[in-house]
């Protein structure tokens, strides 16, 4: 069995780039809700965005940006010192040691710059395809696969005019794993009510 997904017809191709078509005219100023002014930084933002807000990525991104200037800052910080930075942002330990492996590569394989190719960026540790997408569409304004993958793969749109990012999936009783999500989620509810 291949592990490459199979390549959309014809059809399929002009489909997706007449909704694409019909979204940037609807939204002409979507972007990330990621702060970041360079590749690198939008790159650690999205690594960091992984079950956690935006929100707490940017609140904890003001200072480590200051912190960390460089693919080499980041792959010379002290892991313990890298995790206290952002621990905030939960699952710390990992996304540390992520952070610190994919920054070593850029500086070894990149010359410290962030790749602008889906194969180069998921050659990275911690890049799978989604953060990928977030980098190459939203920092460079490259849109790889149907178009949609660099869209809507990464769930942090921010529209503008006040139609709020998507933060889940459309419609999660079609989701694998049905409504409840988990089979304790009736009483993760409860709890979350009772706050």
């Amino acid at each position: 069995m291949s592990n490459q997904l199979a390549q959309p017809t014809a059809a399929e191709r002009a489909r997706a780039a007449e909704i694409v078509a019909r979204l940037r005219a609807a939204y002409p100023d979507a972007r990330t809700s990621l702060n970041f002014t360079t590749p690198l930084e939008l790159l650690v933002a999205t690594m960091l965005s992984a079950q956690c807000t935006d929100e707490r990525v940017n609140a904890v991104t003001v200072r480590l940006f200051q912190k960390y200037r460089s693919a080499a800052d980041y792959a010379n910080a002290a892991p313990e010192e890298l995790e206290q930075d952002i621990k905030q942002t939960g699952f710390y330990h990992n996304k540390a040691k992520h952070i610190r492996a994919a920054a070593q590569m850029l500086v070894e394989r990149f010359g410290g710059e962030v790749p602008k190719t889906m194969a180069e960026l998921t050659s990275l540790p911690g890049v799978a395809r989604k953060t990928a997408n977030v980098v190459m569409g939203n920092a460079y304004g490259i849109v790889e696969g149907t178009g949609l993958a660099g869209l809507f793969a990464p769930a942090h749109l921010s529209w503008a005019g006040g139609v709020p990012a998507c933060r889940s999936l459309p419609n999660r009783a079609n989701h694998p794993a049905g409504r409840a999500g988990r089979a304790d989620s009736g009483a993760h509810r409860a709890a979350r009510r009772s706050r």
